[in-house]
């Protein structure tokens, strides 16, 4: 969406997807309400240990 091509992204989630433009349009809204959510968690931390056991 940053880079201007949000009508080609959801012109391809329809198509992949079976869906209608608006049922495109709602899925993207949607995952832009729950990224804008989780952004303002400033606090995350990023734990690999698991990887540098494995």
């Amino acid at each position: 969406m940053t880079e201007g091509r949000q009508d080609a992204a959801l012109a391809w989630m329809a198509e992949v997807n079976g869906w209608s433009h608006t049922e495109a349009a709602q899925c993207g809204d949607q995952a832009m309400k729950q990224w804008h959510t989780r952004s303002r968690h400033t606090d995350w931390q990023c734990d690999i240990s698991w990887a540098i056991r494995t």
